[in-house]
């Protein structure tokens, strides 16, 4: 399962998430996607449903499979094109 910790995920934008008024299924990269995917039986509803598997499907389906992001020890995070890279 993918992991995002409370701070990595205080800073997406809202546009990240499949649904972004409650900022619920944190969709930033394909590992996520995969993760709302195989949640999306707890999602409200079939409108919330069909939000999610199409968002994640997009992300699946892009060729950059969206940006990682690593937090450094500065405090600040990275977000890199290619994969996370040691800092």
């Amino acid at each position: 399962m993918a992991v995002l910790t409370t701070r990595a995920r205080s800073k997406l934008r809202s546009s990240t998430f499949a649904v972004p008024e409650r900022r619920a299924y944190p969709i930033p990269d394909k590992a996520h996607a995969k993760a709302a995917l195989a949640l999306i039986r707890h999602a409200r509803g079939p409108g919330e449903k069909a939000r999610i598997r199409s968002k994640a499907k997009a992300m699946l389906a892009s060729a950059d499979g969206g940006m990682p992001m690593r937090y450094n020890m500065g405090g600040s995070y990275q977000v890199h094109r290619k994969g996370l890279r040691n800092y």
